[in-house]
């Protein structure tokens, strides 16, 4: 039992170590901000708008809310599948677990949007639209 909790000690921190390092180098690769969630342009449209923070700068600053939104539903799904498995997978499995679904519902919703072009009447009513309507 001792070196099983003492390997555990050293191996979960730099797995989140090397996991976050990934994903800072992901994250810096393959994210593009559009102009609806550019700061520059944000701060740009304060001055010249002369808004405050107190005028609703959330909103302002997100008008589109729809990203959010699909990172609830993203995170829901994995904290559902975090519940079946507790207490059974060691935490750099559920780690591990995590970063693989995440990278899952995406590439999922892209395929049933876009390849598929599957139409959710219910997703509509929360801001989504599908690749080809954001197009137009």
């Amino acid at each position: 039992m001792g070196s099983t909790s003492t390997n555990m000690r050293l191996k979960l921190p730099l797995l989140c170590l090397l996991q976050e390092i990934l994903l800072i180098i992901l994250f810096a690769v393959f994210v593009r901000y559009d102009g609806d969630t550019d700061p520059r342009e944000w701060f740009r449209l304060k001055a010249q708008d002369n808004i405050t923070d107190s005028d609703n700068a959330f909103y302002f600053r997100y008008p589109s809310s729809s990203s959010m939104i699909n990172a609830d539903f993203c995170t829901g799904s994995v904290l559902i599948s975090f519940g079946a498995l507790l207490g059974k997978t060691s935490p750099a499995q559920l780690l591990i677990m995590t970063m693989f679904e995440s990278a899952l519902f995406s590439i999922n919703e892209y395929v049933l949007l876009s390849v598929l072009q599957i139409q959710m009447p219910g997703l509509r009513k929360l801001g989504f639209r599908s690749p080809s309507e954001r197009e137009r």
